[in-house]
């Protein structure tokens, strides 16, 4: 009885977790807009926007990813950045050529009404 439950178990947990959906980190890699503003994610944990598409970066800085969330910290160093190195927190999901961020915390208020919403693959 106690092998049948351990059984069962394993499988409600597998069914669960296998329905959860997973973005690998590659998928993210590319260059991302919306409206005025380009995102591009670099391989190696490197980020770069242009803010109003006049190729000139205005933020860069490092991010990592962690199952569905995103963490962004932009370098003290890009002229449009966030000062002290703070992180923002974000959910992402990419469907296609569509990625929508959520935002889950971030104590800088630029970043935390620009970065939410849907993004479009350039």
């Amino acid at each position: 009885m106690k092998i049948i439950s351990v059984v069962i178990l394993v499988a409600v947990s597998f069914t669960i977790l296998s329905g959860c959906p997973q973005t690998d980190v590659e998928d993210l890699v590319g260059s991302w807009t919306r409206g005025t503003i380009i995102m591009y994610f670099l391989a190696g944990g490197r980020y770069e926007v242009d803010i109003d598409s006049d190729s000139t970066l205005d933020v860069w800085g490092t991010y990592s990813v962690w199952e569905n969330t995103l963490t962004i910290i932009d370098d003290p160093a890009s002229p449009s950045g966030c000062s002290g190195g703070v992180a923002g927190q974000y959910s992402f999901n990419i469907a296609g050529d569509t990625l929508t961020f959520g935002l889950i915390s971030d104590p800088c208020s630029g970043r935390a009404s620009a970065t939410p919403g849907v993004w479009l693959r350039r």
